[in-house]
């Protein structure tokens, strides 16, 4: 073997092992937990309201969340009498020691503590900015108390507008929720009742990354790489 032939061969290895180093990033694990119980928001996403609630710095401006290579926005929204949408403030309400009981939704302005949960007329937006995302399930909070399984909740992968009506689930009493698979970069959570133990924080979301188009490429061009090597190493027959 020549040795322009050996270092052309040592390259394409070399070429093939980046492309599928790249290919196999984090942000493309199988399965990211963002557990809001135990993530702490970016610093520069929220100030400290209610001496211990984390808040987003403003009205629509979002908590930022970042776990498996992923990052995530979280804002609220309520919806006025008619169903148009108004910006609301995100927040990560404390529960005990160093744990938090998840995300919910301030009215803009109203830092009271009956008022921090998603309940009727809230919105919870998760947006995953550029890169789309499935939904694989998720849990609820209610401070450690039993969901009354007759309570409802909202799902839509479109934002709130007047009269629109979000897809319709019901509580379990452990707060776990399976839905069906949702593919996208934003998705938004509604509040449908303002009943004790019918109210939520969202506590965890699961999700799998799509991968982009780019990285298909890499992965594409990783194997054929490794292909060719492989095949060029391969003994002459006898």
């Amino acid at each position: 073997m020549s040795t322009l032939t050996r270092s052309i061969r040592q390259h394409l290895a070399a070429a093939a092992l980046a492309c599928l180093t790249l290919a196999g990033s984090p942000a493309l694990a199988q399965s990211v937990n963002f557990d809001f119980k135990t993530l702490n928001p970016a610093s520069s996403s929220f100030v400290t309201c209610t001496t211990t609630d984390r808040c987003a710095t403003a009205a629509g401006g979002a908590l930022s969340f970042t776990s498996g290579g992923l990052t995530v926005g979280a804002s609220g929204w309520t919806r006025s009498a008619t169903g148009a949408p108004v910006a609301a403030i995100a927040m990560q309400d404390f529960n005990s020691g160093s744990t938090w009981a998840g995300l919910g939704v301030y009215p803009a302005g109203a830092f009271t503590s009956s008022q921090d949960n998603i309940q009727n007329n809230d919105v919870l937006k998760l947006d995953f900015g550029s890169r789309v995302v499935t939904l694989k399930d998720l849990t609820f909070d209610n401070h450690g108390a039993a969901f009354d399984t007759a309570g409802k909740w909202g799902f839509s992968l479109t934002a709130p507008t007047a009269g629109s009506t979000p897809q319709q689930f019901s509580f379990t009493a452990n707060g776990v929720i399976d839905i069906p698979d949702a593919t996208g970069s934003t998705f938004y959570f509604y509040g449908l009742s303002d009943t004790s133990n019918r109210t939520f924080y969202l506590s965890s979301v699961n999700v799998t990354a799509v991968p982009e188009p780019g990285t298909l490429g890499l992965l594409t061009a990783g194997l054929a790489a490794v292909s060719f090597v492989s095949r060029r190493r391969r003994p002459a027959a006898a």
